[in-house]
């Protein structure tokens, strides 16, 4: 129906008409008073009593409406203008929910609730039908009671793998469904990897019933992100979209562990491919910091690649046995490995026990030879649990009997080259085998053995041997020991049987070492992996669900994630593996047909309501006033017939008040905070929780009580009425037009404050003049007539107005913010532009219950709360300036002050 009411159960007081009547009718109006002539007049009058029955009954009439309107008006009338569902009986509904669908799914959800809230309207029941697999529970095919269909609408999310049309429409087919009148798919635009399964659907779906078939808007195409490749240029992760038409940017970012973002650098699709390219350009020792790398604004798994242990910085363990060396340092056994290992790897030094408390990737032991058995059991354990244990000879291992080595060395026997009483000169390195780790390395001419420990032949020796000299005896050789793997160098590690360690190939073993351990490139067993942290359909980390299951190791990097193994990592605390979700999937593109005839995509479904609790309010006040001026008429106050004419120009007047009192703008009226529109409903809607939040927290903890946040289009509405305006930046920001330029610039003039937030936690670099720093940046300040840019002082007010901080955190740690460096001469003191990178509104940003929608990193909740606290003293500083900037926190500063002489 297209009339509705938002409260209904207030009609019931319409019953109470009866009672207005009945109370109308036995109290007339006030007696006329009228001026008495003389007492000779009196006479020959009649003496007749008026019934109290003689109300009029057009005003009977008039006030009976006047409290229907007024109860009609609070039981919330609504008129829809769009018709919801054109034919009768069971509604199926169907719902691709998909990584493809995340972008878009506020509005997939909004308008599936109104196509069931449509259905629930004309009690119509409705099946529920999903497309991606793990659904189980949703894909009954037994048509459900609206409300419990709505239940379900709430509850679904984006799943993070892709849909299987396929097998959905594979539980179609003989399926019955009784008394059918509409099937609505809600598309998400694309073939799904499968485009003759998708037009199968659509004619399957078709003969079930008429048919529609409702697409998203353009801009929520999703894009997806495949695994970047490390080789000499550096990490290259590749894009992909689903279309080729039209030249596209996107943005790529790369974070580390505690969510700093490394690098932000941008992929430009050229017209007619669908591929880019986004070397992130980042040096080998940043590359091992990567655990994330995401396409800015896409928010779904297939955005979203995870970088596991193979790319991480591992940790390499130095055991050293006392302090022997401490006056000889260049002589010490570990001297040369620190060096060569700490470009690449986390190095820590150490006794054995002290290292296993905190187990590493790698040990090493050079010219370590007896262990004591409580240590070497703890070496062992750690060993076969995956660690890998890389050893090299010495004297003190002549003569010692150790387990812990890949082959058997020959007792007291240490070869030796070129010696006085040697006829053997000594031996260059031979090639290095094409299955060993090192292939492909270059073996300089001038590196040369003088000594070395002999591997007792056997059969598996040539297997287990990783380098060779140039006559082929073993320098480097390695076996596996449980899950663990032992190396082991026939030479010493400091120069005392070699110049191996002076030479850059030294470095180069090293680093393919540490990389092949585990969490590396290490030959993968048949272990199960339990999942550790996994992705939903947003691409946001998350603890494991109890349905999924641990994986084969074996087949992980073969695996496609699905419903048990969702895409996140896999692993343990020596050994982790990211399952991604972008280069596994088909490639899935935008659908091009065909389509059952008849059946086009339309825009997504929704309905126009039009709330006419208004004109009812407006229409009861016009009565009212006829009322009021037909009772003073009654009375006899306003004489002839001229009352008439009063009640109009009164409700013309009413109604002209009122009019002009809907035209002054709210934030005249209250404080209310503004942000800029982008055109991004996303980032939009992030703005306005953001500030909305925000506005609640002041009214919690300060007299400040605002209304809710306006959205400004900055071309058309007014600036002035808000104290501070809030603009985030987005990557397609384009530059403002003059009139613009000269309404923002009036509006900074006078008092105005205007906070740019680019949103990404990157540093904005080198802001003396903004313009020439980010692109994005430079499209609006570069045509604004502003002083230099001057990072935030640790004394600056925005650091006191309220709080005392030292930082400003947002939904990002750790960025500069930037302000105008001529603030403290303006009349106010306060800086007009305030210029950062934190995201801050989506720190603040709750959804209506008061949960966080966004996290915040790498601080957590902790972070959210100082994200609270500068987002209070922004708005001080922007409605009282550098008022009592330091007598509000004098006593605390003073303290401060008197601490710090102290110390000096």
């Amino acid at each position: 129906m297209p009339f509705s009411f938002a409260a209904p159960w207030a009609l019931a007081a319409l019953a109470g008409l009866i009672a207005v009547w009945w109370l109308l009718r036995i109290r007339p109006p006030a007696p006329r008073r009228l001026r008495f002539p003389a007492i000779r007049l009196l006479f020959g009058l009649d003496d007749r009593e008026e019934p109290p029955h003689t109300t009029p009954l057009w005003l009977l009439l008039l006030r009976m409406a006047l409290f229907t309107l007024v109860v009609l008006a609070v039981a919330g009338p609504r008129w829809d203008t769009d018709p919801a569902l054109e034919a009768d009986g069971t509604l199926v509904v169907v719902v691709d929910d998909g990584w493809a669908s995340a972008r878009g799914w506020e509005s997939t959800r909004r308008s599936l609730l109104q196509v069931i809230d449509a259905a629930r309207a004309q009690d119509r029941s409705v099946v529920l039908a999903g497309t991606a697999p793990g659904t189980d529970w949703f894909r009954s095919q037994v048509p459900a009671d609206p409300e419990e269909a709505a239940r379900l609408a709430r509850v679904l999310a984006p799943q993070p793998w892709g849909v299987d049309r396929r097998a959905f429409l594979e539980s179609l087919v003989g399926a019955e469904f009784v008394d059918v009148g509409e099937v609505m798919w809600f598309w998400d635009g694309t073939d799904g990897g499968d485009p003759e399964a998708t037009a199968l659907l659509a004619q399957q779906l078709s003969r079930v019933g008429a048919l529609s078939l409702m697409a998203g808007p353009e801009h929520e195409a999703p894009q997806s992100l495949l695994p970047a490749s490390d080789d000499a240029d550096g990490m290259a992760p590749r894009l992909r979209r689903t279309h080729e038409a039209g030249l596209q940017e996107a943005w790529v970012r790369a974070l580390s562990l505690d969510g700093r973002v490394l690098t932000r650098v941008s992929a430009t699709f050229a017209d007619g491919e669908r591929t880019a390219s986004a070397p992130l350009g980042l040096p080998r020792e940043l590359r091992r910091e990567v655990t994330r790398i995401e396409i800015e604004g896409q928010r779904h798994a297939g955005a979203v690649v995870l970088v596991d242990d193979r790319w991480q910085r591992r940790t390499v363990g130095l055991v050293t046995l006392g302090d022997d060396y401490a006056a000889r340092p260049l002589l010490a056994p570990t001297y040369y490995l620190r060096r060569a290992l700490e470009p690449f790897a986390e190095v820590r030094q150490g006794p054995l026990g002290t290292l296993l408390e905190d187990p590493p990737s790698v040990i090493v032991l050079a010219d370590v030879g007896q262990l004591r058995p409580e240590g070497r059991d703890a070496l062992e354990a750690w060993l076969e649990a995956g660690g890998t244990l890389v050893r090299f000879a010495g004297e003190r291992l002549v003569d010692a009997d150790s387990p812990l080595l890949p082959v058997r060395l020959r007792a007291g026997e240490m070869r030796s080259l070129g010696g006085a009483f040697s006829w053997e000169q000594p031996f260059t390195l031979g090639p290095f085998p094409s299955e060993s780790p090192f292939a492909g390395l270059a073996v300089p001419e001038d590196v040369v053995v003088h000594r070395q420990m002999i591997a007792e032949p056997s059969a598996t020796l040539d297997d287990l041997t990783l380098a060779r000299l140039a006559d082929g005896t073993p320098l480097v050789t390695a076996a596996r020991s449980g899950r663990g793997e032992l190396v082991f160098f026939h030479v010493t590690a400091n120069t005392d049987w070699s110049n191996l360690p002076l030479s850059g190939l030294f470095v180069s073993m090293l680093q393919r070492i540490v990389e092949r351990a585990e969490g590396g490139d290490a030959e993968l067993g048949s272990e199960m992996l339990p999942p550790l942290a996994v992705l939903d359909g947003f691409g946001r980390e998350m603890p494991p669900p109890p349905d999924a299951v641990s994986v084969d190791a074996a087949r992980l990097l073969e695996g496609t994630p699905g419903p048990g193994h969702p895409p996140g990592y896999y692993g343990h605390d020596l050994f982790r593996r990211a399952l991604n979700l972008g280069g596994t999937v088909a490639d899935v593109q935008v659908f091009r047909g065909p389509l059952p005839d008849g059946v086009e995509p339309v825009a997504r479904f929704g309905t126009t309501t039009v709330d006419l609790s208004a004109w009812l309010f407006a229409l009861a006040l016009a009565l009212l006033l006829v009322d009021i001026v037909a009772g003073l008429a009654l009375r006899g106050l306003i004489g002839g017939h001229g009352w008439v004419s009063t009640a109009v120009v009164l409700v013309v007047l009413g109604g002209a008040d009122v009019r002009a009192e809907d035209s002054v703008p709210l934030g005249a009226l209250a404080i209310q905070f503004g942000y800029v529109q982008t055109g991004n409903p996303e980032v939009d809607q992030t703005s306005a929780l953001g500030l909305a939040a925000l506005g609640r927290v002041l009214a919690e903890r300060t007299s400040v009580v605002p209304v809710p946040p306006k959205a400004i289009d900055i071309e058309r509405d007014p600036l002035v009425f808000h104290p501070f305006v809030y603009w985030p930046i987005t990557d397609r920001q384009e530059a403002v037009s003059e009139r613009a330029v000269e309404r923002i610039e009036a509006y900074l003039q006078t008092g105005g404050m205007i906070v740019f937030d680019t949103r990404d936690g990157s540093p904005v670099a080198q802001l003396e003049s903004s313009r020439r720093g980010d692109p994005r940046l430079a499209a609006v300040l570069g045509s604004l007539d502003l002083p230099p840019l001057v990072p935030v002082s640790g004394g600056h007010v925005l650091g006191r107005s309220f709080y005392l901080l030292g930082a400003f955190p947002g939904r990002w740690a750790g960025n500069q913010v930037w302000v105008e460096s001529t603030a403290e001469r303006s009349r106010d003191e306060v800086a007009s532009v305030v210029v950062g990178a934190a995201g801050w509104a989506a720190a603040w940003a709750t959804d209506p219950s008061g949960r966080p929608l966004f996290p915040v990193t790498p601080g957590g909740e902790r972070q959210r709360e100082m994200a609270y606290r500068f987002g209070i003293n922004l708005a001080m500083y922007a409605m009282t300036g550098n008022y009592k900037s330091d007598q509000a926190h004098t006593r605390t500063i003073l303290q401060r002050l008197r601490r710090a002489a102290e110390r000096r």
